[in-house]
């Protein structure tokens, strides 16, 4: 199965330890962290990761109804375009 590249944002309210606990569990499932300089901004706390598809599904129905208890939202790690 494919893996896919995301970046997941945590809820603000969400502490180092439910960061890490997450993170960790991830990994476990075969997730790759690539970039997690910013997972305890106080801005926008978020990580860049590689994760298998099946997980991915999952998680993202988490966020968009709300039940997840600390990453808030979860999309595709993607080129973005500005037209002109």
């Amino acid at each position: 199965m494919a893996d896919k590249k995301v970046i997941m944002q945590f809820k603000k309210s969400a502490s180092a330890e439910d960061k890490a606990r997450i993170v960790d569990s991830l990994k476990a499932k075969g997730a790759q962290i690539h970039n997690d300089d910013n997972i305890n901004s106080r801005i926008m706390p978020f990580i860049s990761l590689t994760l298998p598809v099946d997980h991915y599904e999952g998680l993202k129905a988490e966020c968009v109804d709300g039940s997840h208890s600390v990453v808030e939202n979860l999309e595709e790690d993607q080129e973005m375009r500005i037209q002109a």
